[in-house]
């Protein structure tokens, strides 16, 4: 479970939204299969501007047309409400308004801001990752990653990110080192961690390593 993430602000009255918010949270950053919690999210708190915008990120994370359109009204509800909204979440309407409208860079510089001043926000990191391997900012993917990485170094999901990076920065080394250690705290819980150590192995050459690995 993302716990650190329980220690952020989120403007919302309903337990059950905030409840849900953080669900959605882990389920974003751990690739988990109930995602669409965050609904649940907008129908105890259709007045929280940071389950209006999370549910467009969700859209947006599908990287179709449709999934553009669907965030759409969503990221529009979002902005009508962020003046109840704290300065974390303002940040995170404007990045994922800014990946909507296909800005990647933009989006992609607020959630670093995001990260360097909330490092627990891991949702921020995660969606940053999405953008920054999609423009091949590899280096940059490493730095946002190092933040969350040196801030939660006891969470799985946080090294996870971490070790990812590092091999699409070409060191698989110490990317099979970050993996190996987050599935350690998060045992079938972190297939992004599985996911980079596999990607390790094989760039290391350990074929046969890796598929029993894979296997189990």
């Amino acid at each position: 479970m993302n716990e650190q993430y329980r220690d952020l602000a989120i403007s919302s009255r309903s337990p059950v939204a905030v409840a849900a918010i953080e669900t959605f949270a882990d389920e974003l950053v751990s690739h988990g299969s109930n995602c669409r919690v965050i609904f649940d999210a907008l129908a105890a708190d259709p007045d929280c501007a940071l389950a209006q915008v999370y549910a467009a990120a969700l859209f947006l994370t599908t990287m179709t047309r449709e999934g553009r359109v669907q965030a759409a009204p969503r990221i529009a509800a979002a902005r009508a409400l962020i003046s109840g909204a704290n300065d974390r979440e303002r940040h995170s309407i404007e990045a994922i308004a800014a990946w909507a409208a296909g800005d990647d860079m933009q989006a992609i510089r607020i959630l670093r801001m995001i990260v360097e001043a909330w490092p627990h926000d891991l949702v921020a990191a995660k969606l940053c990752q999405i953008l920054e391997l999609g423009v091949g900012d590899f280096s940059g993917m490493c730095r946002t990653s190092a933040m969350v990485a040196a801030v939660d170094n006891g969470s799985g999901q946080a090294l996870g990110l971490h070790a990812f990076a590092l091999d699409q920065l070409g060191d698989p080394e110490m990317a099979y080192r970050f993996a190996h250690r987050a599935i350690a705290l998060s045992p079938g819980r972190d297939p992004w961690a599985q996911h980079a150590a596999a990607h390790a192995m094989a760039a290391m050459g350990q074929l046969v390593e890796g598929r029993a690995f894979l296997h189990a």
